[in-house]
This record gives structure tokens, C-alpha cells and sequence, in this order.
């Protein structure tokens, strides 16, 4: 399994920091932080998603409207073979 690391500072995606002391940031457009960290349009991200090919730490995001917590250092997986670490700035 190859794990590729994906740095996350992007100023333009709509983030919830309101759990920071826990180390976590919430984010509203997913699909469209997906599409940025796999390469893809972001109407393919919701398209993965909605399939149930998407998790973060084992947790499946299959909702493309939810708000998706994400922890430094998590793991995100797409498809079967994808993995990518997340870092927080």
C-alpha cells in the first residue's frame, strides 16, 4: 500500500474551526477538497462519494453536502488502492 501525503492549505475551501483544540477542521465542500488532493474534477469526488468509495480514518463519507471532520495525520481513502495521508497547517 503506497501512502501519499497531502498537505492541506487551501485558503479557499470553506472550513469550521471550531473544533481546533481537538486538532480537527470541518469542511463543507469536500468533494471539491477531494478533487484538489486525487486530481480529479470534483463531479467525479461526488460521484466516489456517493458510491461509498470515499473514507477519512475508516469513517465513509458518502454524503456529498455533510461536513467532513478531518484530523492531522488522517488517512484518506479513495477506491480500493488510493491512500492519502492529510496534514493540517
Amino acid at each position: 500500500m503506497e501512502l501519499t501525503s497531502a498537505v492541506l492549505a487551501e485558503p479557499a475551501l470553506k472550513a469550521d474551526f471550531s473544533k481546533l483544540g481537538e486538532k480537527a477542521v470541518g469542511f463543507a465542500n469536500f468533494p471539491q477538497l477531494l478533487a484538489r488532493i486525487t486530481g480529479e474534477s470534483a463531479s467525479n469526488a461526488r460521484q466516489l462519494m456517493s458510491q461509498k468509495a470515499v473514507d477519512v480514518d475508516g469513517a465513509i463519507a458518502a454524503d456529498p453536502r455533510a461536513l467532513v471532520w478531518v484530523k492531522d495525520g488522517a488517512v484518506l481513502r479513495v477506491g480500493k488502492r488510493r491512500y492519502f495521508r492529510l496534514r493540517l497547517k
